[in-house]
């Protein structure tokens, strides 16, 4: 199903992402683009972490919040878990675990469920293997309405995982990283910065050959900073991580106090 609906989806992210209202690495999947949910970091009670993801129903669709891709390989066995806080009878969660083929093909995993209504909260979770033919997987949540509509449905989700071999496949599944919150993500720009390799080992190299920066900045998926650069007419550098922690890491580039670009790298 994603994989038919990318191009209008990624085109939605792009256009909401200036006002911080999709996390970073989903997606939203909308009847009507931008008017059926509306998404906020909410950090007044997130599971874990500074945010979680709030999820207002607007109209009376069923809008779907999407995880980026992640590989996968058949056979092999996952445990798939999501928090959700639920106290709103009007409407309800619906949780996948879904996968494609080489072809792009849709590939069902287990039985998708429910959220139930509670005041505190809950999770899903469930350990099975990876289906045969599969080479991708992906996290999908769909928001119901439950009372025809009378009013709007909230709820929240936060610490979403698809764990192998100890390793969370899910970009961003923490609910920490959005676009323009705390740690501003530019639209545009974006071709002038050069990050590689990525992953990346001991020594990522940065090329600002058509920028003019005077700071990068490296943090992590919480949004805490781990290591600080200040440039002068640097057009080529090479960046020492080796003693960063495995994982995912955004890497931000300043001039005169304004982020010009940012990129993910994943350490290995």
């Amino acid at each position: 199903m994603k994989r038919k609906v990318l191009l209008i989806v990624s085109f939605i992210a792009i256009s909401v992402a200036i006002n911080a209202q999709v996390p970073e690495f989903w997606y939203l999947d909308e009847v009507n683009p931008g008017m059926d949910i509306a998404l906020y970091p909410d950090g007044t009670n997130p599971q874990q972490g500074a945010f979680a993801c709030r999820l207002t129903l607007l109209q009376p669709e069923i809008p779907y919040l999407i995880s980026d891709n992640f590989a996968v390989t058949a056979g092999d066995s996952y445990t798939f878990t999501i928090y959700y806080f639920d106290d709103d009878s009007r409407g309800s969660l619906k949780f996948y675990a879904d996968f494609y083929d080489a072809q792009g093909e849709d590939i069902y995993g287990e039985d998708p469920v429910y959220s139930e209504d509670s005041d505190m909260w809950q999770s899903v979770s469930w350990t099975a293997s990876v289906p045969a033919g599969a080479v991708e997987g992906y996290i999908l949540v769909k928001f119901y309405d439950d009372d025809g509509y009378t009013n709007e449905a909230v709820a929240w989700v936060d610490n979403v995982s698809f764990v192998v071999n100890g390793e969370n496949m899910v970009l961003n599944g923490s609910m920490e990283s959005w676009p323009g919150v705390g740690f501003e993500v530019p639209v545009y720009n974006r071709e002038t910065v050069a990050l590689y390799p990525n992953p990346v080992s001991d020594v990522l190299n940065i090329s600002l050959e058509n920028t003019v920066a005077d700071k990068i900045e490296i943090r992590n998926v919480l949004g805490q900073q781990v290591k600080t650069v200040f440039l002068s007419n640097d057009k080529q550098m090479e960046l020492n991580v080796s003693g960063l922690q495995e994982g995912i890491y955004f890497v931000a580039i300043f001039n005169n106090d304004k982020i010009i670009d940012t990129q993910r790298v994943l350490k290995k």
